[in-house]
């Protein structure tokens, strides 16, 4: 009896799942990872996010250090001449500001060892006398690059691999009080990526211009200096069950910095002026004058929208809105459908008009 007895137990130990448990565990399993799945995915965006954001406050900060050093802050977008006069590859000319402050994102060999006067300017490579190509071919900074994005990490057409950036210096608001910025350059007579735009220097970080924070009249509290470009969508016309309709739609390539790289300035050799109309179709990359709302909101046309052109848009990869720095070193996160004159104000150092509530 006892070897019947322990036989049975033999029996009972050796038996295994049945196929309806199996499928029942299969089950649970399932529900349990598509219940995970978004809180995970969401922690991610979440770190994400604020890695992003804590990026901008760097490079605010950078920029601050900049002007105790300077008494100013760097010049937005700067223009590189040649030694020869001869106007090559001019997509890829001068340096941006964020060139300029590398040496306060701990990036001071670099910034040393770059030939900052050289032909073309910094990101001038495809000048046969420019020295820099080594140098930024592959250098990458994750300072200067959302997490959350998905645009491509390289510059196109280039003959080094020079990286693209995130991140965008406002020069100013295309806009003041409903009307074109009176003090702004406005460009017509000619084709290219500025024809029609309104070039405002009325913001921080400008073309072959520098401001220093006494000339932000309306405080530093109120005035952008760098905003978010971690994503590019921009409303175009199709047609939908024979009706045209405005629809928005993922155009990577209208990125600021996708041809001239994070590195590249202006084409433009001198200031930007008042008035116009002026045809100075030129290519500007790392700074935008503001002329829509907030990942595009309210746009009904991206006709001025260009890479290389001086409205590339504040837009984020995260949902609802975009980090922007503020000239007192703050990080926000201004919501996509806040006030557009709001809006306007915060891109212009020098308005003068009061802004109302929170943003």
């Amino acid at each position: 009896m006892k070897t019947a007895h322990f036989q049975r137990r033999r029996g009972q130990q050796r038996r295994g799942f049945t196929l309806v448990e199996l499928l029942v565990v299969i089950a649970i399993i399932s529900i349990l990872v598509s219940l995970l799945l978004p809180a995970v995915q969401n922690a991610r965006e979440s770190a994400r996010r604020t890695q992003c954001k804590n990026n901008l406050k760097q490079i605010g900060l950078a920029l601050h250090e900049y002007h105790e050093t300077f008494s100013s802050f760097p010049i937005g977008a700067m223009w590189g001449p040649t030694p020869d006069g001869n106007l090559i590859d001019p997509e890829v000319r001068g340096a941006s500001f964020f060139v300029a402050i590398l040496p306060w994102l701990d990036q001071k060999n670099l910034y040393n060892k770059l030939d900052r006067d050289g032909a073309a300017g910094v990101a001038g490579v495809s000048h046969s006398a420019n020295t820099n190509g080594p140098l930024l071919d592959g250098m990458y900074l994750p300072i200067y690059v959302c997490p959350s994005s998905s645009l491509t990490e390289a510059a196109v057409g280039q003959p080094v691999s020079m990286m693209t950036g995130n991140y965008i210096g406002i020069s100013g608001a295309a806009f003041r009080n409903g009307s074109a910025t009176s003090d702004a350059e406005l460009v017509g007579g000619c084709t290219g990526p500025n024809a029609g735009a309104i070039l405002a220097h009325s913001g921080i970080l400008v073309e072959n211009d520098s401001v220093a924070m006494r000339e932000i009249q309306d405080g530093s509290s109120n005035t952008m200096m760098v905003a978010e470009q971690s994503s590019v969508t921009v409303p175009v016309t199709q047609v939908v069950n024979g009706q045209p309709q405005i629809v928005l739609r993922d155009f990577p390539t209208l990125q600021s910095s996708y041809f001239g790289s994070i590195w590249g300035g202006t084409t433009l050799p001198r200031p930007l002026q008042t008035g116009g109309p002026v045809p100075s179709c030129h290519y500007v990359y790392n700074i935008t004058t503001v002329r829509f709302g907030v990942n595009m909101n309210g746009a009904t046309t991206a006709a001025t929208v260009t890479s290389g052109g001086g409205h590339t848009p504040i837009m984020s990869a995260h949902p609802g809105g975009a980090n922007v720095a503020f000239a007192d070193g703050g990080v926000r996160f201004l919501q996509e459908n806040m006030s557009f004159d709001v809006l306007m104000n915060l891109a212009d150092r020098r308005d003068g008009n009061v802004i109302k509530g929170g943003f």
